[in-house]
């Protein structure tokens, strides 16, 4: 039985936290300015998605070792934001704005993961190659993405990392006092109950919602047309991992409404399950660790990819 390896990064305090590479937004820049400058320094690629198109935001060297990042549900490109313009100075990246969500059409009926992770690698061999190999990576909705294409690949996945993924306790939600956004009847109601949604499910707290997280959560719920729910087991994620065999590394928000059950339940459904999965658990956030903490993210991300990048 191989064991499950875990690693707990202890918080920093307040004055040794890293500096951002960047600030987000820019001195006298808006949200929407700045969700338009990262847009606008990668490419925008199409690739087949049933009758339609799934669109593709891609940074970095054309030859450097390519990544894909899956986004959340209700979401698209922009949960990687505060990301991209670190990893990008090393790697290839390819974010699918996965059919359903964002700008990319629907897939076809009926709806399936696997089917979704047909399209994204016949789109990802058809930008690059069928031999092509890429670290994997995603966010909540986006870690069942990549498990399931990691388990479809096979040796091809150099690594694959899975950001606060709640599938892998078994959970696909939990009751929170979300305020419905849809029955907003100006933008301050709606974008009111968008920073109560993120303080709620994404972030600490309320109080660490600023107007760039409320700017992308506005962007990117109401472009979402699927919902993974009525097509996806609880415990999807952690049935798919027992069948991976390449490198793999989950990060978890110490904040992370779900991060209870994954303690709880770590040593009897990983360790004792024998699956080898490295944990990294970050103090001070939730489940957008993403958005929360970039700097501490991307360290573990960076040294993460290059430890597997010859495998």
């Amino acid at each position: 039985m191989i064991c499950a390896e875990t690693t707990v990064l202890k918080a920093l305090s307040v004055n040794d936290q890293p500096n951002q590479p960047e600030m987000m937004p820019l001195d006298g820049e808006s949200p929407l300015d700045c969700i338009a400058r990262i847009r606008g320094q990668g490419t925008r690629k199409t690739t087949p998605c049933g009758d339609g198109d799934m669109v593709w935001h891609v940074w970095g060297a054309e030859n450097a070792i390519p990544i894909i990042l899956f986004h959340g549900n209700f979401g698209s490109w922009p949960h990687w934001i505060k990301n991209i313009p670190v990893l990008s100075q090393k790697y290839a990246l390819y974010v699918p704005d996965v059919p359903g969500f964002g700008e990319s059409d629907l897939p076809p009926e009926p709806y399936s993961i696997e089917g979704l992770v047909d399209i994204v690698t016949e789109g990802f061999d058809t930008l690059l190659s069928p031999d092509a190999r890429m670290h994997i990576t995603g966010f909540s909705f986006g870690s069942t993405m990549t498990g399931f294409m990691a388990k479809k690949i096979g040796d091809r996945a150099l690594s694959m990392c899975l950001c606060g993924g709640s599938r892998l306790v078994g959970m696909s939600d939990l009751p929170r006092k979300f305020i419905n956004w849809r029955k907003a009847k100006t933008d301050e109601e709606r974008f009111a109950a968008h920073r109560n949604n993120l303080g709620v499910a994404m972030l600490s707290s309320i109080n660490v919602v600023d107007d760039l997280a409320i700017e992308v959560q506005d962007m990117i719920t109401t472009k979402c047309r699927i919902k993974p729910r009525s097509f996806l087991d609880p415990d999807a994620l952690l049935r798919v991992v027992k069948d991976v065999t390449s490198p793999m590394l989950t990060i978890w928000g110490e904040r992370d409404p779900y991060f209870p059950f994954l303690e709880e339940k770590w040593d009897d459904i990983i360790v004792g399950a024998g699956i080898n999965l490295r944990r990294i658990d970050i103090e001070a956030a939730s489940h957008w660790t993403l958005y929360e903490r970039p700097d501490v993210l991307n360290k573990h991300l960076m040294a993460w990819y290059a430890e597997n990048d010859k495998k």
